[in-house]
């Protein structure tokens, strides 16, 4: 090491350069880091110009998994990390730095390296998996890009606060981790601040994950965590595992994450990746990422079912913590379904179709764009009330649409709509959702904003044009029989007097068949003098 800090006009090589001054690091595993691809993109996106190099820092979760394994190795690891910050467009020299830690204002001020940091990466003093903790900010947003899970991280460099809004990410560890323990690692960043319960280490979750494994497995060196095992680790943060098959429709991998991800609550997916060189679609390996953002395409939505239009099917992209590319990597939905036609290189009798979302990985024959993954398992880490899932709320909505849509298509609301509403569905704290009325502060929302309501609530709006015509609230944490729905949020007031004749209509309870979707019709036969 040179001193306790050093400034460097930033650039990849000089980036690899720093880090490959450890004697510790593989040069050769460090050239051929998939990571790399990601950075150059990334650095040359957010405009890098400037590094701020800790060559001495104690990193908590480094220093977790070191006490537990490390140390114990016959060769001497070095307990310390390094910790490289960024900045984009000042460029700075150490002399200038060092003036300003004495005092001298006049080129670098905190407000300055404030308005322009990036974030940080942490070096682990380790051969391969030298990545630990990383936070940099997010790609440039733009309008159909969205990252619900960021948090606020304090960085304290040489005495100067600083704030970063990012999620933490880290390579994998291939000997006290695995894909899965890094990507639940991030997860739990997200998480541990929405439902206040301590973050652990990637020791301590593989040793969670683990514990209930046969005794003659064991649990370091860790190879990888199955679907059990990553929903015991859950439960160890006092939150509940819901697991979704998402394989065969990517309906339900959208309108789950979609639901769940605006409640900036991070998911973790469990996938397959294919190898599509030269038409092989070979399985060569099971991986597990952290979703942490979504993209929307301008593109109006597909039917669901044929019934519904949903806004979770603009999804086209979503943005994952994948420990072995970056943090916020993008995938994309693919145009086509594939067919698997081996395993391994064993060849297989397959005929059923997937569809995949595209990576950023490369194959065996070093070519990017060739490695699919197909969605196989989401996990869903829940705060124990949230005892109403997604598919209810859905199944309600399906129902208001099959007595309406007819009505909107060619009936009494076809003067006013000539399509299908949109419908936007997603869970929300309820605190949140009385921000977003008192904002609005109208007639409409007074009552909603003095009432109490569960900590968590289902919304779902009805949108045409992307204008509000109806939003119903329900009760994320009653029971299944129970009366789940609040009440209506009215828009548009000629709507709701049309679904108040239509409440009258005879035998409504033979056509609507699901309790809480004929609940919702019922309301408004009980207030149509609100509406008159």
């Amino acid at each position: 090491m040179d001193s306790i800090l050093n400034v460097e006009k930033f650039s990849i090589e000089k980036l690899r350069n720093l880090i490959s001054k450890d004697t510790t690091v593989n040069k050769r595993l460090l050239i051929n880091k998939y990571i790399w691809g990601y950075f150059r993109e990334y650095f040359s996106k957010v405009n890098s110009k400037t590094m701020i190099v800790e060559n001495v820092y104690i990193d908590k979760d480094y220093l977790e998994d070191y006490s537990s394994y490390y140390v114990r190795c016959f060769k001497l690891y070095e307990r310390r990390c390094r910790r490289i910050h960024f900045f984009k467009k000042i460029s700075f020299t150490k002399d200038q730095f060092m003036n300003f830690l004495s005092g001298d204002d006049k080129i670098i001020t905190q407000k300055k390296l404030q308005k322009h940091y990036l974030g940080f990466i942490v070096i682990k003093p380790l051969p391969d998996t030298i990545f630990g903790r990383t936070c940099l900010v997010t790609y440039p947003k733009k309008q159909n890009r969205f990252y619900p899970i960021i948090r606020e991280y304090k960085v304290n460099l040489f005495g100067i606060n600083l704030i970063i809004e990012s999620l933490a990410f880290q390579e994998q560890d291939r000997i006290v981790a695995a894909c899965a323990t890094s990507a639940l690692w991030s997860v739990f960043h997200g998480t541990g601040i929405l439902f206040h319960h301590e973050i652990p280490s990637p020791v301590k979750i593989t040793e969670s994950a683990t514990s209930l494994s046969p005794m003659e497995t064991r649990t370091f060196p860790n190879k990888g965590l199955n679907g059990e095992q990553i929903a015991h680790a859950i439960k160890k943060v006092n939150l509940e595992p819901f697991s979704i098959k998402v394989k065969n429709d990517p309906f339900i991998l959208k309108s789950n994450l979609y639901a769940y991800i605006k409640c900036n609550i991070p998911l973790f997916l469990g996938m397959q990746l294919i190898n599509i060189d030269s038409n092989i679609n070979d399985v060569f390996g099971s991986h597990g990422v952290a979703i942490t953002g979504y993209n929307l395409s301008d593109k109006k939505p597909d039917a669901y079912s044929k019934t519904i239009k949903l806004r979770a099917s603009r999804i086209n992209k979503i943005f994952v913590h994948d420990d072995q590319i970056g943090p916020f990597a993008r995938m994309e939905f693919g145009n086509q379904t594939i067919r698997i036609k081996s395993i391994y290189g064993k060849a297989i009798n397959n005929t059923n179709e997937y569809y995949n979302l595209t990576t950023s990985w490369i194959n065996n024959s070093h070519k990017p764009n060739k490695v699919l993954a197909i969605p196989l398992l989401l996990q869903i880490p829940l705060y124990h009330k949230i005892r109403i899932q997604y598919e209810i709320i859905q199944e309600i909505i399906v129902c208001i649409e099959e007595l309406i849509g007819p009505l909107i298509l060619e009936g009494p609301f076809k003067e006013r709509f000539n399509e299908a509403f949109e419908w936007d569905i997603y869970l929300s704290p309820s605190n949140r959702f009385k921000t977003e009325l008192f904002c609005e502060r109208n007639k409409i929302t007074i009552d909603l904003l003095t009432n109490p309501l569960p900590k968590f609530i289902w919304r779902a709006a009805a949108l045409y044009h992307e204008r509000k015509v109806i939003e119903f609230i329900f009760d994320a944490s009653d029971i299944d029989q129970g009366d789940i729905f609040i009440c209506p949020l009215i828009y548009d007031v000629n709507f709701a007097r049309d679904l108040c004749k239509i409440s009258l209509l005879p035998n409504l309870d033979k056509i609507i068949r699901f309790k809480p979707a004929y609940e919702i019709i019922h309301w408004f036969a009980r207030n149509k003098k609100i509406f008159n």
